[in-house]
């Protein structure tokens, strides 16, 4: 029969090559299993890749909203914090963020009163707010004579008023209560100057509350200025967290201001509130 034979099975021409043999495939099989398990990192980046044409494109279009729209969307209002960049040189607006002393602030802020102006009436409070203030004292201490004070001046005994609302106001520089107060006493005692100065304290204390603004208005009005006794009580309104309990104010006040030459300007002022900025 022609069938094949079988082939005696060849051997290794040396025993080392099977031992290198051996040696080959543990090697192999440990690369191997290195790869299945090892974490698997970033690519890495080439110049045009789609990873960084997506981060640039983000960059971009980023870029591109925040010259597109306006910074103020996380700001305060217009009125309380007003873009430089908008401002125009020399306006009404620039001068308030700018005025030199409280006083010429206070002086813009009631020439903003009527025709109302929010913008420059709430840059003048800011540029005031940037001022020193006095430091407090002692409120409890101050709060006392204060009441002493008060009673002296509601029944007319004014020098003794103003010797305690004093020695209060040198406790507590910081109550903007007892410097009105001792504002509204030097003005009867018909010592404008001095009142005059009290009151541009009170405003430095603070010159966004109600009350700094009504004792002005008293201020104006026993100096025969009606015009900016009336405007001072716009302000009062402005500055009001509650306009309709200001208007109630007015409208109260007219009738029974214990200063009666103020009732006239506190009706003027309750008509305007209510024709020209809408009744509450």
């Amino acid at each position: 029969m022609l069938e094949p034979t079988a082939l005696p099975a060849q051997r290794s021409s040396s025993p080392l090559f099977g031992l290198f043999a051996a040696l080959l495939l543990v090697c192999l099989a440990g690369l191997g299993y290195w790869h299945l398990t090892r974490e698997p990192t970033a690519p890495a980046e080439m110049p045009g890749s789609p990873t960084q044409a997506t981060t640039s494109d983000s960059a971009n279009s980023t870029r591109a909203r925040a010259i597109a729209e306006p910074e103020h969307a996380s700001a305060m209002p217009a009125a309380n914090k007003p873009s430089t960049q908008d401002v125009v040189p020399n306006s009404p607006l620039d001068l308030a963020m700018k005025c030199p002393t409280p006083k010429d602030c206070a002086i813009l802020m009631l020439e903003a009163a009527e025709p109302l102006q929010a913008e420059v009436i709430h840059a003048g409070a800011a540029r005031i707010a940037e001022f020193k203030k006095p430091l407090p004292g002692d409120n409890a201490a101050a709060r006392k004579l204060n009441s002493r004070g008060m009673e002296k001046l509601d029944t007319g005994h004014v020098a003794e008023a103003i010797d305690l609302l004093s020695k209060a106001a040198s406790v507590d520089p910081l109550d903007l209560e007892i410097t009105a107060n001792l504002g509204r006493a030097m003005l009867l005692a018909n010592k404008f100057n001095e009142a005059g100065m009290l009151l541009v304290n009170a405003l430095i204390i603070d010159s966004r509350r109600p009350k700094s603004w009504i004792s002005i208005a008293e201020f104006f009005c026993a100096k025969g200025n009606q015009n900016s006794a009336i405007r001072s009580l716009l302000l009062v309104h402005e500055f009001s967290a509650d306009k309709v309990v200001a208007l109630k104010f007015f409208e109260d006040q007219a009738l029974k201001a214990d200063m009666q030459v103020m009732r006239p300007i506190y009706k003027v002022v309750a008509l305007r509130v209510k024709l020209d900025r809408g009744n509450p």
